[in-house]
């Protein structure tokens, strides 16, 4: 083995990951609010909000993405 591709092992063991873990939308419930705070300037109706209607998380975002409202429907969304 020739001292480039030791270097190079080295060099890619080297590297780790150095972002947090995921956050858990059950453990944080305003997290879309502080998140996306010039979506929801009032800081209300969030993933979290208590509602009278119970909704899933699959009909929550895709009412967010193709509902009326084109804020959400943006890429960084």
């Amino acid at each position: 083995m020739n001292s480039s591709s030791t270097d190079d092992t080295m060099r890619l063991a080297a590297i780790t990951r150095k972002t947090a873990p995921p956050l858990n939308l059950e453990r944080e419930r305003r997290m879309e609010e502080l998140c996306w705070y010039f979506l929801f300037s009032d800081g209300k109706n969030g993933f979290g909000e208590e509602r009278i209607n119970p909704c899933t998380p699959l009909d929550y975002f895709r009412n967010r993405v193709m509902g009326v409202d084109k804020r959400f429907k943006r890429n960084d969304y």
